[in-house]
């Protein structure tokens, strides 16, 4: 009997560290960004996109004149997020510490001064 609490012991913690799935570790805060987004502008010049995806990636890109597919420059990224603060590494642009607000269904950027509103694609 003791050798069998033993394993259970030893057992139950590594079965519920794999039990864990990702979506557990993401918050709440997290799981608001998912997606695609998509500059909301009437501008026929650059478009900014971004899409952040579950596993904690994600990649920017601006499509020249808003015609689909026509990218101009494109950047993958790591990140997480806070409640407000998105926290991006950039595979060519290096870390970045992003302030945001979602409201109404957009997401509103701040960052160096630099002001950006997206809506979901």
């Amino acid at each position: 009997m003791r050798k069998m609490m033993s394993v259970l012991a030893i057992l139950l913690p590594v079965f519920l560290f794999f039990s864990c799935s990702d979506d557990e570790a993401m918050n709440d805060y997290e799981h608001q960004l998912i997606g695609r987004w998509v500059e909301d502008t009437d501008s026929h010049g650059e478009i900014f996109h971004a899409e952040f995806r579950k596993d904690g990636t994600g990649t920017q890109w601006i499509e020249n004149y808003g015609v689909p597919g026509h990218v101009v420059a494109e950047d993958r990224f790591t990140w997480s997020a806070t409640e407000t603060t998105i926290f991006m590494t950039m595979e060519y642009s290096g870390d970045a510490a992003i302030e945001y607000v979602i409201r109404e269904n957009k997401l509103y950027l701040s960052y160096d001064g630099d002001y950006m509103v997206y809506v979901r694609e």
